[in-house]
């Protein structure tokens, strides 16, 4: 079972760190790309602005426009600049990491997975010395470790570990991808009218970003419980006492089932506090309506209609 010695860490490297950079290195085709549109739309922007301007009054607009100058400057700047947008990427990629460790004293390293998987491979191995410990004989034994004690140990221990490093993985890789088309919505901030494309970005950036760090949070005290635990049992002779291995599958099932729980429960509290429940909200207007469609015509729906354009008459 030693092939899962760095597993977490292949896998994190893979779909982590190159893909980030292979990302944010081809950013900027994608902002040549762009680039020619924007200049077209902010020209003639520019122009209806001077010409406003001219009809109301250059030295009343003065402080209007030099806010705007530098607004302009700005986005342009960090959108269509590739040098500059590329380290403002990493800045942003990085940055769930940096926070996390402000939770720890040691900085966060995805290969504590590997660490944990390798502690649950030698619990296995004990648990393997104590099948081997009784003669053949003894059936009941050897049925409660083989088929009921390990199977758990083992399938609860990678579902514990194999979930809260695939939610963060797919959170780093979605923020991958939101910073990857960032010219484009930080390019609409230029446009009052495509403005709010800009902060919608922003407010994914921040979204992502603070459910990694929730993530990275919950891996680290679930690493420490997970190893915490394994080594108790380790410490207590699992492989001597069948008494101490029968202790192993109520822990690992109620262990799994609350961090399961947790983790499913981030993506909604990341909603909540980055965009007001926006994930809640959407699926309660579906429900809504679904139930207007479901039962709208058994009265309750007919009775309103048309009430307001009669009213308008």
């Amino acid at each position: 079972m030693a092939f899962t010695s760095d597993l977490f860490t292949g896998l994190a490297n893979e779909f982590t760190t190159k893909l980030g950079d292979n990302l944010f290195t081809s950013v900027g085709s994608f902002i040549s790309n762009i680039a020619p549109l924007f200049s077209i739309g902010f020209g003639i922007y520019i122009l209806l602005v001077v010409m406003n301007a001219y009809g109301r009054g250059f030295d009343e607009n003065v402080i209007d426009l030099s806010k705007r100058i530098v607004g302009w400057l700005i986005v342009i700047a960090f959108a269509f600049n590739a040098g500059q947008y590329a380290k403002l990427a990493n800045i942003i990629y990085d940055m769930p990491e940096g926070l996390a460790s402000m939770f720890s004293p040691k900085p966060y390293n995805i290969s504590a997975f590997d660490a944990s998987a390798a502690k649950l491979e030698e619990l296995v191995a004990q648990l393997y010395k104590l099948d081997d410990s009784e003669p053949p004989w003894e059936f009941a034994f050897h049925m409660a470790v083989n088929f009921r004690i390990i199977p758990i140990v083992l399938v609860c221990g990678y579902i514990l570990l194999g979930a809260s490093f695939a939610y963060y993985v797919v959170a780093k890789v979605c923020l991958a991808l939101v910073i990857m088309v960032g010219p484009l919505f930080l390019g609409s901030m230029l446009f009052p009218a495509t403005r709010q494309y800009g902060m919608n970005w922003i407010g994914q950036c921040l979204n992502y970003t603070v459910m990694v760090v929730m993530f990275t949070i919950l891996g680290l005290l679930q690493t420490a419980y997970f190893d915490q635990q394994i080594g108790k049992y380790l410490n207590q002779g699992v492989a001597a006492n069948i008494v101490v291995a029968e202790g192993l599958p109520s822990m690992f099932i109620v262990v799994t089932i609350f961090f399961l729980l947790v983790a499913w429960k981030i993506p909604s509290i990341t909603s909540a506090l980055t965009g007001g429940a926006s994930i809640e909200g959407a699926f309660s207007t579906v429900a809504r309506m679904v139930m207007r469609a479901k039962f709208g015509g058994l009265g309750g729906g007919a009775g309103r209609g048309g009430g307001s354009i009669a009213r308008g008459r």
